[in-house]
């Protein structure tokens, strides 16, 4: 009976808590209506990646391709949380903190936003302004309100989408799949689903030396060895990333990969955004790279990906280099967080043991791999040509 009492309260506590993040919300959007007394700036572009955590991702590319075609024809602005994330050659860009007043005049007045994640609801945007939402991944797990870690706001989050999905002229979609999940999950009509592709695949398409150069550099490797990147994705929700425990064989995998492949490795590990709880394990052969910005230029770079539950191999499955899935957690993940593409049906050969990572290697057939990752695009229905940025800027600027 205490049990049935508690459960009653907690979850009139939660019904109550969500109530009032909706009457914020609009009486956020009230207060902010202010800034229509201003004008509406049709060439100040917005960009934003990650909530102003990294210079990265479709905005990054997106950006670079606008600065290389149309020049100083518009006025970029970057809102970032710390004004050394753009590189020494875009430093005389204006940039903004996120969330700060300037930023919200900026955001409020702009012609064009683009983020890659969901649009901030308490944002009251005029019809006039086109926002783009480009997203950061490919939708293999569940998202938003489909996954578990985020049930208990599911009132409020329900109301903060209706208002999100109003703003947003585009999404940007990597394939059709992705498109119609997108649209059921945010509520956003199918036919604002831009098929072009991701802007930040675009590098994958094509080998980068200059890339590759970069990356070993930055971590001291030698050109003529080869890269395995381990990238696990986060656990729970952005706000409160569960801890990952590191039970990957580091040494044994490096000497797998040697015997596999006749190449020495090194390992890069590239934790997500919103993991805080890892740090580095003492191994000589393992290297952190989190604090590396651009997660695409690091695909670039690998020779090998190993992950999880990552949207990372949709990117890397376009290099058509070996992926493996690592996933010692697989029940308890599939319970906690799910999948709109059962796992099982992805092209990427998956182990839940070191032991079977290590045979899965062994027996890896390259010619096989490709085919099935081929008919993995299609069956997705796949939009990337390496051409989406383009894309983008015809339609938004007339090709």
């Amino acid at each position: 009976m205490k049990d049935h009492l508690k459960a009653f309260v907690d979850n009139m506590i939660n019904y109550f808590i969500n109530i009032i993040r909706i009457l914020a919300l609009y009486l956020i959007r009230v207060i902010l209506r202010v800034f229509w007394l201003l004008p509406i700036d049709k060439k100040k572009v917005i960009f934003c990646s990650y909530g102003g955590k990294q210079y990265s991702c479709n905005p990054k590319y997106i950006f670079e391709y606008m600065i290389e075609h149309y020049g100083n024809t518009f006025k970029y602005i970057w809102s970032v949380n710390a004004p050394n994330i753009l590189p020494d050659k875009y430093r005389s860009i204006e940039t903004v903190k996120y969330m700060s007043f300037q930023y919200i005049c900026h955001v409020l007045t702009a012609g064009i936003i683009i983020y890659n994640s969901a649009v901030k609801s308490y944002l009251p945007f005029r019809k006039n302004q086109i926002i783009v939402n480009t997203w950061h991944g490919m939708t293999y797990k569940k998202i938003h309100i489909d996954a578990s870690p985020y049930k208990r706001n599911i009132i409020s989050m329900k109301e903060t989408r209706k208002v999100s999905a109003k703003a947003v002229k585009y999404v940007i979609s990597p394939c059709k799949k992705f498109s119609e999940v997108g649209s059921k999950v945010w509520a956003i009509p199918l036919e604002k689903f831009l098929p072009i592709g991701m802007p930040r695949n675009d590098i994958l398409f094509n080998i980068h030396d200059n890339v590759i150069w970069k990356v070993k550099d930055q971590y001291c490797i030698d050109y003529e060895k080869k890269i395995v990147l381990y990238a696990p994705t986060f656990r729970g929700d952005y706000r409160n990333a569960d801890a990952i425990p590191f039970s990957l064989d580091v040494d044994c995998l490096l000497q797998t990969m040697k015997n596999k492949f006749g190449y020495n490795f090194v390992m890069l590990y590239r934790s997500h955004i919103h993991d805080k709880s890892f740090s580095v394990i003492q191994n000589k052969s393992l290297i952190s790279a989190s604090d590396y910005s651009d997660m695409q230029e690091l695909l670039c770079a690998a020779d090998v990906l190993i992950t999880d539950y990552s949207s990372s191999v949709w990117d890397f499955s376009f290099t058509l280099k070996p992926c493996f899935l690592f996933t010692p957690d697989l029940d308890e993940y599939k319970e906690k967080q799910g999948f709109y593409i059962p796992i099982e049906e992805w092209p990427f050969i998956l182990a839940e043991t070191n032991k079977a990572l290590v045979e899965n290697i062994m027996k890896f057939d390259n010619e096989k791999y490709i085919e099935a990752v081929k008919e993995h695009h299609a069956a997705l229905g796949s939009y990337e040509r390496g051409t989406a940025a383009k894309q983008l800027c015809d339609i938004l600027f007339g090709g």
